[in-house]
């Protein structure tokens, strides 16, 4: 696996790609590399014009995610970790079931 806090990456000549810097290859087998995907993405999403607008938060949801995690903090400091653990659980299940886009925002894509 390549450490990626040390990766020398340049730009191509038309500004659209990231190339390996040694060899200036978008997919370098020398350095072992291959930016295809990424640059797929890329050109992908500089085609996308009009974000959709985030989510307004559901308050009602917010507030049953908040409850879940203050019993598990009341029973963390009761140390009973077990009980804890299951609100926490609960709390975070409950959060990630939480839409990421909206019904009309979907719709645009």
């Amino acid at each position: 696996m390549t450490d990626t806090n040390s990766l020398d990456v340049s730009v191509s000549n038309d500004g659209e790609r990231i190339l390996c810097k040694a060899h200036s290859n978008e997919v370098c087998e020398q350095c072992h590399m291959d930016w295809t995907e990424h640059n797929a993405l890329a050109t992908t999403l500089k085609q996308v014009k009009d974000l959709p607008p985030p989510n307004a938060p559901n308050p009602v949801r917010n507030a049953q995610v908040n409850r879940l995690k203050e019993e598990g903090n009341k029973y963390f400091k009761q140390v009973n970790y077990t009980e804890a653990i299951r609100f926490y659980t609960m709390a975070v299940e409950l959060s990630w079931a939480r839409p990421l886009m909206s019904e009309k925002s979907s719709r645009l894509f």
